[in-house]
């Protein structure tokens, strides 16, 4: 019976986790020379969360193109 009890516990914890996590996307779009990547937040893709003050919450976003990384600049909206 405590096996048992010790593998519900393990099930709980572990389907808990999920539900508190927020997921994170970006969506990409070019206009002109420059690319825009917004940033969505949330539990309801793709409807874009709040996203919270503190903008060191995420790392700046990097794009890879088989050559070299390119860091992206953050603005606000």
């Amino acid at each position: 019976m405590m096996k048992n009890t010790g593998y519900i516990l393990a099930l709980c914890l572990t389907a808990s986790g999920h539900v508190l996590a927020h997921d994170v996307w970006i969506t990409g779009k070019q206009a002109e020379n420059n690319v825009i990547a917004e940033i969505g937040y949330g539990h309801n893709f793709p409807s874009k969360g709040t996203i919270p003050d503190r903008r060191d919450f995420f790392e700046t976003p990097r794009l890879y193109n088989g050559k070299e990384t390119i860091t992206l600049k953050p603005t606000s909206t």
